[in-house]
């Protein structure tokens, strides 16, 4: 579901899982949401994008070049 970026130490999504596991994704999702909300620390690294993308905030051109997949 997601792959490891060596570089980096960042998490992102695996090309070949974001067909057909929406159930997934989203099940993921509501992990980490009550993870976050039960004041659990998971030691997941996301790029920055993923955060701003949360946050409805616009990318930038820095944002997208973080990303290697």
């Amino acid at each position: 579901m997601f792959e490891l970026d060596e570089d980096t130490h960042t998490w992102w999504f695996n090309q070949n899982a974001l067909s057909d596991s929406s159930e997934e994704f989203f099940l993921v999702g509501l992990i980490l949401g009550l993870a976050i909300f039960n004041d659990i620390i998971v030691d997941v690294q996301f790029p920055p994008a993923v955060y701003r993308k949360l946050q409805c905030m616009p990318l930038t051109l820095m944002d997208l070049l973080q990303v290697r997949g």
